[in-house]
């Protein structure tokens, strides 16, 4: 609600400039007391009388368009403050406030720190009137010119060095011969000189506190990227305006804001329906460390940092999602590369002595090789797992498959079938199917641990399978059990209390829960929550409580 005030006297001069007020909530957050808010104003709550929004907006257009930059830097800063409340917002973009922070943002260098100082503030205030406004919005204002220049920002070396916090000679040297002062009140500016005429810098333009341009300039590509259709094609057609090397630098920054915004746009580009070869954009990102990178992020991150947090998890079901196409594609007998797969778990697991039994590895059927991987999921991904198990970790492979051979054939655990199921398992478990809503997705450290870790996953958990299937003494009717078993040995090591972070603690979390153990808490299990037993204990209670009554009175009648 707002209120015209005119005329006021203050007993010898008359103020006949008309003056737009409003009311502001005098909590923290000081948002303006719109029609809409007004029934929050209650018995108890303090409001306080201050400039209007559309005021602060008149006002803050009209020096953006006419100051000089010295004074354009000032306001850019009450802009940034007022930007986070919506009324100011609104009245700012209906003002065309928006079109003069892209002009300032196209025009102003970036090569000295009132400069860089300048495009801080604008682009700041830019993203947060945008948030308000409506991100779709990005499409209207967009062009070739702006998102160039966004790219060099993020490029230069100016914004690697004040992200870091670290302050080139050149812009340290940078000094004025005036300081400026504002009369808040009327919001006016005055060029005081100081004392000795150069030794003050521009402490406002430069200070501690003024935002890394990189991070709003990285949040206003992420944004062109994701909510408009030629955004992509701009990043990324070639010669490609932004690579993954002059993202990836600011991921591993202190500035966690700065992380935030550059992992965003990773995940912008990696997910874009454009982005053709998604593999080949991981390899990037694996040239320039990313694994790295996100370790060390994540060691920073905390549970206060939400939004960071659902980024990681973001990039995480991404990583994980390249394995997705694989699943779903059933292996193909007239594929050369695929049917070599299958030649290569044969050559490197038997011995001469049987060199010609493809029984022995555990195929549903022999004739058909391909028939165990058409089932999708896993496909595809089961025979690439099995592949990478035979080729990093011969010796075991070898070993299971002879000890295998070794015993009755009732009591053998097929490799194969057993490989593909564990496939299967893992997919489901780390939820790859799934499409991408943040709370969804839980949080694995151990994701980020190693290259390949789909496979290393898998290289693990197809011995635990093995193990267990002895554990248990199984035979060949028995697999869907063993199955079972294993799918709850999984169940607990990813759902505990304690994250696994890399694959030595996902090798001894597995031990930590043999069959003997899950065994024990299906017992409990079966207890404490079986149906028969529940429904049986109901019907027995009252009778016994009945039993239990006749026993005590008939001890009182005997005396």
């Amino acid at each position: 609600m707002s209120f015209d005030f005119s005329d006021i006297s203050d007993g010898t001069t008359t103020l006949s400039k008309r003056i737009k007020k409003s009311f502001s909530f005098s909590e923290k957050n000081k948002h303006t007391v719109s029609m809409n808010r007004d029934q929050e104003l209650s018995q108890g709550v303090l409001a306080t009388l201050k400039r209007s929004p559309k005021s602060l907006a008149e006002e803050s257009v009209r020096i953006l368009s006419t100051k000089t930059d010295h004074e354009i830097c000032l306001e850019l800063e009450n802009v940034v403050k007022n930007a986070e409340e919506y009324s100011f917002s609104q009245e700012f973009y209906k003002r065309d406030g928006v079109t003069h922070l892209l002009e300032i943002i196209r025009r102003t260098p970036i090569f000295d720190s009132f400069s860089c100082s300048i495009l801080a503030y604008s682009l700041q205030a830019l993203c947060l009137v945008m948030d308000f406004i409506g991100t779709e919005l990005w499409s209207k204002i967009i062009d070739n010119m702006l998102v160039k220049k966004l790219t060099e920002i993020v490029k230069s070396n100016e914004a690697k060095e004040k992200v870091r916090g670290v302050q080139s000679e050149k812009i340290r040297s940078s000094t004025i011969s005036s300081t400026l002062t504002r009369n808040s009140s009327m919001r006016d500016f005055d060029i005081q000189n100081t004392k000795d005429g150069k030794a003050d810098t521009l402490k406002t333009m430069t200070n501690d506190t003024e935002p890394p341009m990189a991070q709003f300039a990285l949040s206003a590509i992420d944004n062109v990227v994701r909510m408009t259709e030629e955004g992509f094609d701009l990043i990324t057609s070639p010669p490609a305006l932004l690579k993954p090397a002059d993202i990836i630098i600011f991921i591993s920054d202190s500035n966690l804001e700065c992380a935030h915004h550059a992992l965003a746009l990773i995940n912008a580009l990696f997910a874009h329906p454009k982005q053709e070869n998604k593999e080949e954009f991981y390899r990037d990102l694996l040239d320039r460390n990313i694994r790295l990178n996100m370790e060390k992020l994540i060691r920073e991150v905390t549970p206060k940092d939400v939004e960071i947090a659902c980024h990681i998890s973001e990039f995480q079901y991404l990583l994980l999602g390249l394995h997705k196409d694989a699943a779903m594609t059933p292996v193909d007998a007239e594929d050369e590369q695929q049917m070599a797969m299958l030649e290569r778990v044969k050559i490197q697991a038997l011995s001469e002595q049987y060199s010609s039994e493809w029984s022995g590895l555990g195929f549903s059927d022999t004739t058909d090789r391909t028939r165990d991987f058409q089932q999708c999921p896993p496909g595809l991904l089961a025979l690439q797992c099995i592949n990478h198990f035979v080729q990093k970790h011969t010796d075991r492979h070898r070993e299971m498959v002879l000890d295998q051979l070794s015993r009755d054939k009732d009591r053998q655990c097929p490799f194969i079938k057993s490989a593909v199921a564990v496939a299967g398992l893992l997919f489901q478990q780390l939820r790859i199917a799934k499409d991408y809503i943040g709370v969804e997705i839980e949080f694995l450290p151990i994701v980020f641990s190693q290259d390949n870790i789909f496979f290393e996953l898998f290289s693990v958990t197809v011995q635990l399978f093995n193990n267990t299937w002895h554990e248990m003494y199984a035979k060949t009717s028995d697999f869907n059990k063993v199955v079972d078993v294993v799918r709850e040995q999984l169940n607990m090591v990813f759902k505990g209390d304690k994250k696994v972070s890399n694959i030595e603690d996902f090798k001894s979390s597995l031990k930590s829960v043999p069959f003997s153990k899950i065994q024990e808490q299906r017992l409990k299990s079966l207890e404490k929550d079986s149906q028969p037993i529940i429904q049986l204990r109901g019907k027995l209670e009252p009778e016994l409580q009945k039993l239990v009554n006749r026993q005590r009175l008939t001890v009182l009648e005997a005396g």
